[in-house]
């Protein structure tokens, strides 16, 4: 059984990975069946290829190839860029305020406010890497309640 751990801040939820291949299917430009190695998440092109490839990848690298830095070397440079595996999904957003001066608390703290922020605007743009018909237009609002605006638009 495959699961899937999703976090966000102090909550964690599990959800079950039916199949693997179609989770990891739009990583490659391959159009075709795909089967991927768990281990090394390399694609494969049949399961007789990826069978043949995971008995060396278990056998030969552990549970993944790693490869640490020679004796007297103190920097990791990943140089394969070419190797990488984009996002979806990309969110390129931006709020702005209007700050106001305050007078600082009296009650005892360890920081001091001495501004104001209030709302007043923002934009936002979503952008897929793989297709740009499920990027979407920018969205932007100007006047009161930006924030309550933002989270309302972004749900759903």
């Amino acid at each position: 059984m495959n699961l899937l751990l999703i976090t966000q801040e102090e909550k964690q939820h599990y959800v079950l990975i039916k199949d693997f291949n179609k989770l990891m299917y739009k990583k490659t430009k391959h159009h075709d069946r795909k089967q991927f190695c768990m281990h090394c998440l390399q694609c494969f092109s049949s399961e007789n290829v990826l069978n043949n490839q995971k008995t060396n990848c278990i056998s030969i690298n552990g549970t993944q190839a790693i490869k640490m830095p020679e004796k007297g070397e103190n920097i990791l440079k990943f140089n394969n860029h070419h190797k990488q595996m984009p996002q979806a999904f990309v969110i390129y957003a931006d709020f702005e305020a209007i700050t106001e001066k305050i007078q600082p608390n009296d009650k005892k703290s360890f920081t001091e406010a001495y501004q104001k922020h209030t709302d007043c605007g923002y934009a936002y743009k979503v952008v897929c890497c793989y297709d740009d018909k499920y990027s979407k237009p920018l969205q932007l609002s100007r006047g009161e309640n930006a924030v309550y605006k933002f989270m309302e638009s972004t749900a759903g």
